[in-house]
């Protein structure tokens, strides 16, 4: 059981956390300076440094807050039927959605600063990788069972999926609620149809399958006149 003292350090980490996203977003990474959040934060920069010896060191803890949704996207997927790919995609979709559109101020500050740091950007795509692996490891079961296409790469699949996802998000992020609901569902539809179409197994033909469109009517067409 954590003792008060313990307590009261983990509630000065969060506030200052949740102070570095607000200012990081407001103003860029790399023009916020270590005085700027402290004062922001109410204390002395030498506390600040005390929990934080960098400002890296700072957004890297906030990072960690947000890496842990690769375990809520496993909670997403997990209890799924793999032979239902379209109920797993969509609420994979929806999930990352909901996910980057609540830590908004965050996603922005690393979508622009990882361009800049490469420190920064191995935080980032370490964190998004981890997002493209839950998706791509549900995508292994079903493959396995069957309702995937076997020669399909699900590794391709799920980068395009939290691609185009994300840059939803940054594109669409500043909407009103009732708009971003509107678009967002929209985009997962049209996402979840697209992915299918490329890496959904094909259903097999069974006996009395319909003849391919056209057969009918080659097969009913008159023979030309004798010339």
């Amino acid at each position: 059981m954590a003792t008060s003292r313990q307590q009261a350090a983990e509630q000065r980490r969060r506030q200052l956390r949740e102070v570095a996203v607000r200012v990081f977003a407001r103003q860029g990474f790399a023009a916020t300076t270590t005085k700027q959040l402290a004062k922001e934060a109410g204390v002395a920069e030498g506390l600040l440094f005390h929990y934080f010896p960098t400002k890296l060191d700072l957004l890297k803890d906030v990072v960690s807050e947000y890496g842990g949704y690769r375990l809520a996207i496993g909670d997403v997927l997990d209890p799924l039927d793999p032979n239902d790919p379209r109920t797993a995609l969509a609420a994979y979709c929806r999930s990352l959605l909901a996910h980057l559109r609540e830590h908004a101020d965050l996603i922005a500050v690393l979508a622009g600063e990882s361009q800049l740091d490469s420190d920064l950007s191995s935080v980032f795509w370490d964190v998004v990788g981890d997002m493209r692996a839950g998706l791509a490891g549900w995508l292994d079961r079903a493959v396995r069972a069957g309702s995937v296409r076997p020669d399909a790469s699900t590794t391709v699949a799920a980068h395009l999926v939290t691609s185009t996802l994300s840059m939803f998000f940054l594109e669409h992020r500043r909407l009103p609620e009732r708009q971003w609901r509107t678009r967002a569902a929209k985009h997962v539809a049209a996402v979840v149809d697209s992915t299918l179409a490329g890496i959904g197994a094909a259903p097999a033909p069974g006996i009395g399958a319909a003849a391919a469109p056209g057969t009918a009517a080659r097969v009913a067409r008159p023979p030309a006149p004798p010339s």
